[in-house]
């Protein structure tokens, strides 16, 4: 194909030798071509209106100054509004303020004297928020630190909680404040609770101990009051690995039809490698739509998952083959391998193989 003048369009594709009345083989695409991007200047979470947005060369990166610009706000894939604008000296522009109130809105941005466009999609405050200024407000905090992120029934859980105040844009420490922390289970149950004050440099420790034979998940800590705190942690039966995987990296692209190998190996952390082990493995087939469109939903999946084992050799190596059957499109393999061995816990690794049409 020949390259494109910069514009949008649509692509359109059919799978070979389907039935054209079969509307799943057949599917389309649009795409921009442009020779500019744009890139943050500066960029707040509060309200992306507020950020300060710059257009340049795709190939080298200079700003394009003075540009005009047309922008399209879209709300529901319907046209509401449509604005002039410019860059700056530095090519440095804001998206425009209408007044539309919807939280979830698209911007097509067009340069109309080269026909380039870019699209933004803007989520959350629907205002410029330069008169916003959070640390102006008077507010307290708790900031709550725990030892890890995962804990086994009947282990201790070691915290400590920091607070805070911001006011007029100075924080402090607040000391001497009297304090409750509880401790809640995956049902959102109290399990225990304890009260503190926190001393002169607006802090305090404890430890809680995690129940036995209670049902496991997420817990967490929560401090409630003028200084609000949580913090979320796991609690599960594990072990500890003593081996990991690896494979080797995947260089080639593949075809339907072809049946690849994939190779791996299994080597406890001594370095010692895990030699005649059985090595079972799935293979599932999943929906990548959710990547390019995102509306479409996650391990939207009901495929039956292809099961198999494998040996390593002496040196902890094995190799799993893989026969390419032809599928619907927008999907990729998936490959979840688990190699167990007596007297020691299973390990998990994964590698996901896309397929070329």
């Amino acid at each position: 194909m020949k390259p494109l003048p910069s514009g949008v369009y649509v692509a359109e594709f059919t799978v070979a030798g389907a039935d054209m009345k079969d509307t799943d083989s057949r599917h389309n695409l649009y795409f921009l071509v442009s020779g500019n991007k744009i890139i943050y200047q500066s960029k707040t979470d509060r309200s992306p209106l507020s950020d300060e947005l710059k257009l340049v060369n795709s190939e080298n990166g200079k700003p394009l100054a003075n540009e005009g610009l047309r922008f399209y706000e879209f709300v529901s894939n319907k046209t509401l509004t449509k604005i002039e604008g410019t860059t700056n000296a530095n090519g440095v522009f804001k998206l425009p303020a209408t007044d539309s109130k919807e939280y979830y809105r698209t911007f097509l941005i067009q340069q109309p004297k080269t026909n380039d466009f870019q699209i933004m999609q803007v989520y959350g405050n629907r205002g410029y928020a330069d008169d916003y200024n959070p640390n102006k407000q008077t507010r307290s905090t708790a900031q709550i630190f725990i030892d890890r992120g995962i804990y086994r029934p009947g282990q201790t859980v070691y915290f400590k909680v920091v607070n805070t105040r911001m006011n007029k844009e100075v924080e402090a420490v607040l000391s001497g404040l009297k304090q409750k922390i509880t401790l809640l289970n995956t049902n959102s149950e109290e399990v225990s609770s304890q009260d503190f004050t926190t001393n002169e440099f607006g802090s305090y420790h404890g430890s809680f101990m995690l129940p036995k034979g209670k049902l496991n998940g997420n817990f967490y800590l929560r401090i409630e009051g003028e200084s609000a705190g949580y913090k979320n942690f796991r609690v599960e039966e594990y072990k500890r690995p003593k081996f990991e995987m690896t494979f080797d990296p995947v260089k080639d692209e593949y075809k339907y039809g072809q049946t690849i190998e994939l190779k791996g190996k299994a080597v406890m952390f001594s370095g010692v490698p895990l030699s005649n082990t059985t090595v079972n493995y799935e293979i599932k087939k999943q929906n990548i739509r959710w990547r390019y469109f995102s509306w479409y939903p996650q391990n939207d999946d009901n495929e039956n998952s292809i099961l198999g084992e494998a040996k390593t050799n002496e040196k902890g190596e094995f190799t799993i083959r893989l026969e390419l059957k032809k599928m619907k499109s927008w999907k990729e393999y998936r490959l979840i391998i688990m190699p167990s061995m007596l007297l020691l816990q299973t390990s998990t690794g994964k590698r996901r193989l896309p397929i070329l049409n």
